[in-house]
């Protein structure tokens, strides 16, 4: 929540989400999806120890599909499991926790340990991307006029029912001798139901993809420096840049 500064603006995290990217994990069959969600059970199975899914498409389908999917007996943490790409997900609709830090640093723990299982099961496993992000939401009276008077300058419309604007900055890690580019993808949205929503995506670049190989070690400075940035929107909100 906001809460640095004296600040009155409220935003209440919903969700966090880890995305990571990855080459040569295979989950070709049936007996594929079996053996990954035992060895899974095994790793993470104290965090994830809710009923798993498997889901049932064809071998042939579009990589970023998943076949797995893995949960808390309470819901709070999920993830999908697809050949292409792992989604982990704190999921704090009804798990609200003012604690900043602990949410963020539980979330980063269950990536990390999605991560080792992937590099762990399959040694040729690269992982060659990764994207952290949130969902906000916040209460606010006349939210549409709010996100105008805050983000805009000047507006020629009138009697605006829905407002939103995103925009995409570039920062830079310097990591093992070579710079780590970002995207820092922030979205705001008014609707006149008195509720603001706040994405904000800080994410390696795709073109960079086939030079990534990360790991463990990179992949925890990679989520150290989204979460820097994103505490740091949520803290100043609205005076985010």
């Amino acid at each position: 929540m906001s809460s640095r500064g004296g600040n009155k603006y409220m935003l209440i995290i919903k969700r966090i989400q880890t995305a990571i990217f990855v080459r040569n994990f295979q989950i070709a069959n049936e007996y594929e999806k079996s053996k990954i969600l035992l060895e899974l059970n095994n790793k993470v199975g104290d965090i994830f120890s809710g009923n798993p899914t498997l889901i049932p498409v064809p071998s042939d389908a579009p990589g970023d599909i998943p076949r797995i999917v893995i949960n808390s007996n309470e819901n709070l943490y999920s993830a999908n499991i697809a050949p292409n790409r792992i989604d982990i997900f704190s999921n704090l609709d009804k798990n609200l926790d003012e604690n900043n830090t602990s949410l963020f640093e539980n979330h980063k723990q269950n990536s990390l340990k999605l991560f080792n299982f992937i590099k762990t099961y399959s040694a040729s496993a690269i992982i060659n991307r990764v994207g952290f992000s949130l969902v906000c939401e916040s209460t606010q009276a006349d939210s549409v006029n709010f996100v105008k008077s805050n983000f805009f300058k000047e507006s020629k419309v009138d009697n605006i029912k829905e407002l939103s604007f995103r925009y995409n900055k570039s920062s830079v890690l310097n990591e093992s001798g070579f710079n780590i580019e970002f995207n820092n993808i922030v979205e705001v949205f008014a609707r006149n139901n008195n509720s603001i929503g706040f994405i904000a995506d800080v994410n390696t670049v795709a073109e960079n993809m086939n030079i990534y190989n990360f790991d463990s070690t990179i992949l925890e400075k990679i989520i150290n420096h989204a979460i820097q940035k994103e505490k740091d929107l949520i803290s100043n909100f609205p005076k985010i840049d």
